[in-house]
């Protein structure tokens, strides 16, 4: 899906183990040659736009690192660098609870046309890999 030289790519399913961390690849394209004013990741669950945000970082200048606005830093990490035009997230110690549809978003201060978001959501599926026996020897 592209508007006007944007647009987002995301996995369609990520599967994560309980009490690990996962990784949710997201990259975008913009139609901006450079771009260092403040940019805005956001990270939701459930439904695009208007799901519950579980992580917002704001980056404000070119050479600042992305702030956690939103999010518990001991759980949620930006991967990539929006810089970069990678939004990806890790997950740390996975529970039942983060099974859902994660949706990324950007957005560029100034121009309120300059925010893009995934509608294909990614599907976080968990196994637990704990109560597998840990030897397959009969």
């Amino acid at each position: 899906t592209a508007s006007k030289g944007w647009s987002m790519h995301v996995p369609s399913e990520v599967t994560g183990e309980i009490g690990k961390a996962v990784s949710l690849p997201c990259t975008f394209t913009h139609p901006h040659q450079t771009y260092d004013k403040t940019l805005t990741a956001i990270w939701r669950v459930k439904e695009p736009y208007n799901g519950t945000v579980v992580f917002k970082c704001v980056a404000h200048s070119s050479s600042s690192l992305c702030k956690t606005a939103v999010g518990s830093k001991n759980r949620y990490q930006l991967l990539g660098n929006p810089r970069q035009n990678d939004l990806s997230l890790q997950i740390h110690n996975l529970t039942w609870n983060d099974s859902s549809k994660y949706f990324c978003r950007v957005e560029f201060s100034g121009d309120v046309h300059d925010k893009y978001e995934s509608r294909m959501g990614i599907r976080l599926q968990l196994i637990d890999n704990s109560t597998a026996p840990t030897s397959l020897s009969r």
